[in-house]
């Protein structure tokens, strides 16, 4: 499958359905070089064994979709050569934030 020409939402998910994206079940509803919107069912395999959401399953789709968008944006741009992947020291926005047990309160 040429990646250069898929168009649809459709398309990129049929892109990754045999891969880890179509493991996790990551589903695209678009996917532009300005914007990717993607969804995932949350379901009992995605979970960590503490019942929360697993991290990976988050990284995974965070991790899909940037480089989906940037393939796309690529696309579109001949001479660039794209990133297939966020960078794993991206910090992530959490609430409430995480105790650290040697930190003195003020």
């Amino acid at each position: 499958m040429d990646i250069r020409r898929l168009a649809t939402p459709e398309e990129w998910t049929a892109r990754g359905a045999e891969n880890l994206p179509g493991v996790i079940g990551i589903v695209f509803e678009k996917v532009e070089p300005t914007e990717v919107i993607a969804r995932v069912a949350i379901r009992k395999a995605l979970m960590a064994p503490n019942g929360y959401l697993h991290a990976g399953t988050v990284v995974t789709l965070a991790d899909t979709c940037c480089g989906y968008g940037t393939r796309c944006a690529s696309s579109s741009r001949p001479r660039c050569s794209p990133t297939t992947t966020c960078p794993p020291s991206t910090r992530w926005n959490c609430w409430p934030p995480p105790r650290i047990p040697h930190q003195r309160r003020r």
